[in-house]
């Protein structure tokens, strides 16, 4: 029987070993997680089939000793002998019997506990395999993560080269393309230098062929007279012009003179106004008769200015209509300047015209022509500016001088005006005041007085 169970436990164990070989391949191919799942499901089946074992195993012991027991106790009862009886014999019969019974029962559950027994080693065995698996697939999880961090680490080194290798492989492309670049520069140069030696020889030919155009065609030179001679013309009329213009800045000038002398006569009447009116305003204060002979003086000194005022008027007139002859002398002279100017540069566009149709290009001595001719124009552009200016600062000052003259005559007339209003007022004053005392009149006076209150007006 001990064979039986030792031949059942190998066969067990080998079934095991094969179980744990294929599946130990199988875990092999499995994942980390798959593996650990895999081998933790299997030690719990394990402990679980352990224990079922353990418990069956108490429950064969429990009943092997009831079994030993009855047999201790069979086995005292017949030890005791005595008398046996046919009843006795039966009942030893049937104790043998079921001795016998209990014998076989005990036999079996000896088998069956040396069952639980192997299967308990085996279960201990497949544990002891199961952890040892563990404890390998353990190491070997931890040398794969370690082989992955390695393969990580290269992956990326290999990764920073990959992209070294680019950027060194962009950088030959673009050192490529600038040696390509440098090379055609270095054609197109070569190409121009070759185009321009040939400009250069096409030039020098062009300027031997000009050279003997030069002295073949004189033609240019009389032109150059011609012109030359009109220039001088139209420095001749330009100098007439300049002399006719002093004349009229002299006439303007005298004409200002004569203004400013009128003026001076104005302003002299004025300051006898001023003084008139200064007189007039303190004479309310004296007597009666003393206001009166003031009054009539006032009167006789207000009735004289007329005949200045008159011959002011008289300058004026005259002073305004020289200052408008000269104007017109002036814009006459103006409108001669500019059409000789237009005829000048007529004639200079026909003659840069004809030397162009004669010859292809500008010679030197038309050049020089030409530019004083450009010369003499731009000197009669600043001349005819320098009058207009001139006629401009005239107007002005005529403006200024009507402004102030028109000032002059309306100031005087206000102060004759209010002269008069005042001597009206006086002698309205005097018929209420005859049969007053002088006290009486002397405030009725200053109470009724015009000028009280009244600003003074300026020059």
């Amino acid at each position: 029987m001990e064979r039986e169970v030792q031949q059942a436990i190998m066969e067990s164990m080998q079934e095991v070993m094969n179980e744990t070989s294929t599946k130990g391949d199988e875990i092999s191919l499995m994942s980390k997680s798959d593996r650990d799942d895999v081998v933790a499901r299997k030690c719990h089946e394990l402990e679980n089939k352990l224990a079922q074992i353990m418990t069956e195993k108490a429950a064969t012991e429990v009943e092997l000793e009831d079994a030993l027991h009855k047999i201790s106790l069979l086995q005292e009862a017949n030890e005791r002998g005595g008398i046996t009886s046919s009843t006795e014999t039966a009942g030893s019969v049937a104790a043998t019997l079921q001795l016998q019974q209990l014998q076989e029962k005990l036999r079996s559950t000896q088998e069956e506990l040396f069952h639980a027994d192997a299967e308990a080693q085996e279960a201990k065995l497949r544990l002891s395999e199961s952890l040892k698996t563990i404890e390998d697939l353990r190491k070997m999880n931890e040398a794969l993560t370690r082989e992955a961090a390695v393969a990580k680490q290269v992956r990326d080194e290999l990764d920073v080269a990959r992209e070294e290798l680019l950027n060194a492989q962009r950088q030959i492309s673009t050192l490529e393309t600038w040696k390509k670049r440098r090379v055609d520069e270095t054609n197109a140069l070569r190409i121009r230098c070759t185009k321009l030696e040939e400009d250069n020889a096409a030039c020098l030919q062009a300027l031997s062929e000009l050279k003997q155009e030069n002295r073949l065609n004189s033609s240019l030179r009389a032109n150059a007279e011609a012109s030359r001679n009109q220039s001088v013309e139209a420095t001749s009329r330009v100098s007439e012009l300049e002399l006719r213009t002093l004349q009229l800045e002299e006439e303007l000038k005298q004409s200002r003179a004569d203004l400013q002398s009128s003026l001076h006569e104005n302003q002299v009447l004025l300051e006898e106004m001023r003084r008139l009116r200064d007189r007039c305003e303190k004479n309310p204060l004296s007597s009666d008769y003393e206001s009166g002979d003031n009054l009539g003086h006032l009167q006789s000194s207000l009735n004289l200015p007329a005949k200045p005022v008159n011959s002011n008027g008289s300058a004026k007139e005259t002073s305004n209509e020289a200052v408008y002859e000269v104007e017109q002398r002036y814009r006459g002279y103006l409108a001669k300047a500019l059409e000789v100017i237009r005829q000048l540069d007529r004639r200079a566009v026909a003659a840069e015209t004809a030397a162009v149709n004669q010859n292809g290009e500008a010679k030197p001595a038309g050049e020089s022509e030409i530019a004083r001719l450009q010369v003499l124009l731009v000197e009669k552009d600043n001349i005819i500016e320098q009058l207009e200016r001139h006629h401009e600062q005239a107007r002005r000052q005529r403006d200024l001088e009507d402004r102030m003259m028109l000032t002059a005559w309306y100031h005087l007339g206000m102060r004759v005006n209010r002269a008069h209003t005042e001597r009206l007022l006086h002698e309205e004053a005097g018929d209420k005041s005859v049969n007053d005392s002088f006290l009486s009149q002397q405030r009725r006076v200053h109470l009724n007085s015009p000028l009280r209150g009244t600003p003074r007006s300026n020059l």
